[in-house]
This record gives structure tokens, sequence and C-alpha cells, in this order.
């Protein structure tokens, strides 16, 4: 978030400083990220920033929380640090004389999310961070509209990091639309999604991924429609996707076979940076109440309001809902 401060916020920015205030409690109270912010502003205004904490003397129970909070893998020495109110090298010499410092603990407690994909839950979190998720050098995060905020929790919830989830506005058109983000940092955990086909600016070149077994597919295939898809009423129910040519093409595949559907014509389009991508659409409510019920059946993640409109389609034709 950009927060522009007039000369008077930052003359009480810097007074609050000199007066014993810290940066963080400072970014917190201006609504910055990150505290870095603050010494920005306090060294452009030649203000001396006070060294960081100096080395606390621990007794055993001191010890004993420090090294039951580091054997939790969500915990970072970071948080420790921020828990404890004392400085992360500090925390970090405590962890190295005990012999139980791991710097690695956090990438691989999230490379484990995904390193494997044998659950419905890892099948359809990737489907829908190929869709809807974005994905940088050493960031991973899902924003989803202000009506989802919920499936940004369950999302939050099964990474299990208790990062915050960030409220966005942006405008579009003279339009002000307002998100939800969830963004954890992790370089080695993003080069470990490479496998899955998630990789930097996938829109039009997203792959479809090769490890995730036929009997987990429709969660990934759901995920991507919860995502960039859509089931929509026009005097019968309507269905669309639209992702990569390859991603549209293998998705009509699985949904011949496991929906009995006929094969129909993708339409490719070209982006403004010139990329093409695709359309998948079916028409017709019995074929695409086979494929809702292929996709949302039985299955314990999906965007609710999506299935909420199957649902009440399928109560107003005096059908069984999913």
């Amino acid at each position: 978030m950009n927060v522009c401060l007039n000369k008077q916020q930052i003359q009480d920015i810097i007074h609050q400083y000199l007066t014993g205030m810290s940066s963080r409690n400072l970014a917190k109270r201006y609504n910055f990220r990150c505290h870095k912010s603050i010494l920005r502003i306090l060294k452009s205004n030649n203000i001396i920033i006070r060294p960081t904490k100096v080395d606390k003397q621990f007794n055993k129970k001191d010890i004993d929380k420090i090294l039951l909070m580091n054997h939790d893998p969500q915990i970072s020495v970071t948080d420790i640090s921020r828990k404890l109110n004392v400085d992360y090298k500090t925390i970090k010499k405590q962890l190295i004389k005990h012999q139980v410092y791991q710097p690695n603990k956090y990438d691989d407690f999230l490379i484990d999310k995904f390193k494997i994909i044998n659950t419905e839950e890892q099948a359809y979190w990737l489907g829908m961070l190929a869709a809807d998720g974005n994905v940088s050098n050493k960031q991973l995060s899902l924003q989803l509209a202000e009506q989802d905020l919920s499936h940004v929790i369950k999302f939050k919830n099964f990474i299990g990091v208790n990062y915050k989830i960030m409220k966005r506005r942006a405008e579009l058109n003279g339009k002000i639309f307002t998100g939800y983000r969830y963004s954890v940092s992790s370089k080695q955990f993003v080069e470990s999604l490479k496998k899955h086909g998630l990789i930097p600016n996938k829109s039009c070149t997203l792959p479809f991924p090769t490890t995730i077994n036929d009997k987990l597919i429709r969660h990934y295939i759901r995920g991507l429609v919860d995502g960039d898809g859509s089931f929509f009423i026009r005097h019968q129910l309507n269905f669309s996707l639209v992702s990569s040519i390859e991603v549209c093409d293998q998705v009509q595949q699985y949904l011949m076979k496991n929906c009995y559907v006929n094969k129909t014509k993708l339409y490719i389009k070209t982006s403004k940076k010139n990329e093409k991508y695709c359309y998948l659409k079916y028409c017709g409510s019995l074929q695409n109440i086979r494929i809702a019920k292929y996709l949302y059946q039985n299955s314990n993640i999906f965007l609710d309001r999506k299935k909420r409109l199957l649902n009440d389609f399928l109560i107003s034709r005096n059908e069984a809902t999913l």
C-alpha cells in the first residue's frame, strides 16, 4: 500500500521517533507494511537511527519458550523476535547455541504444501492459483474480489502461515474495485511450484500440469473454473473457461471423457501484448449439468457463490443439488 504523508505527519513521525517510539510501531500507526519505510523517512530528514536492541540475558523459562516456538514449522525466527520484542539476531544466536537453528525451516514448510499432489485441497488450490494467483520471483499471492473474502481465508488456512490478509483498491474505467490479497514470500517455495506449471506471467503460457493424477484432476479443473471460468444462465445453463490454449484443450479432453460432451471449437484470442489465449465454451443445460456434477459433486473445497448458483439452478428444475 502506498502511503502519502503531508509535512505535518512527517514532522509528527520525527517527533515521536525522537521521543522513543519504535519504527515498527510508527509503521503500524501510519499504515505502512514495513518499518523500513519509516527508517527511509527519518534518514531523508537527517535523523540518526537508533541502534537495534542489545543482547538480552535469557533465563531457562525464556529459553524453553523460544525452543517451543521454534519447534512450530509455521513460526519463523522473525515471528519469535516480534513476539518476545527481542532483536532477530539475538534469537538466532540462541537457536544456534542450542543447535536447533534451521535457516530453511520456513521454506521447507511451504514447499511441503505442494511437494506431492495427493489430496483434493492440493489439486484444487493449484488450479485456483493457476487461474487467479500471482507469481513473482519470490512471492506467491492470491487476490480475489471483496465478495470472495471467505475464499481467501480458506486459502490462508490451507497454507497455514499467519500473514495478514490485505485489503486492496484499484480504479478501472472510473470504477473503484475492492479485493483482498494473501501473500507468502519464499524464493525457494516459488521455485518449487514451477514443476506444477506455476510461473511468472503465466496467463497465456500456462501449461497443463503433469503432476496430478486422473483421480484428482477434476479438483484442479474446478480450481481453474472457480478462478477463470464461469457457469451462467441465459435461458439455459452455460459454461466457459478462459486460459492458455494448452489448458483449454486438455480441460476439454477431460470433459469429453468424463461428462460425455462433444468436442467443440476453441476460440483463440489475442491479448494487448499480442499473446494468444483461449475460450472454451459449452451451451445447453443438460451437458453443463453433467459438467457441474463432474466438477462439484462430493467436493469439499469450492468457491461458495459458484456452487450456490448451480444449486439454485438445479432446484429450479426440481433436480438433486450438488
